[in-house]
């Protein structure tokens, strides 16, 4: 649904949420994905951003609200790469 006059914009640091359809062996896979800036690299300073995906927009939407109020609480720990060996 287009967003209209009276709907407004979502905030700053709130994600997006999409549909997307892929097609593997001939069938049409459909799925959700929402994507939210958890932080800035240091380095660049480009945007660190998180992808979360589910079946429904109503599970990805929940997920999406963990993710940005553990980031408001502070308690959003990202994944590290680390390997068994080190």
């Amino acid at each position: 649904m287009p967003r209209t006059k009276t709907m407004g914009r979502a905030a700053n640091g709130v994600g997006s949420i999409r549909k997307k359809s892929v097609q593997k062996n001939g069938k049409t896979y459909t799925y959700y994905e929402a994507r939210a800036t958890v932080g800035f690299d240091p380095g660049t300073g480009k945007q660190i951003q998180k992808s979360i995906t589910g079946k429904t927009q109503k599970e990805v939407a929940q997920k999406l609200r963990q993710v940005t109020t553990a980031l408001d609480d502070g308690t959003y720990k990202a994944h590290s790469k680390l390997t068994v060996g080190e």
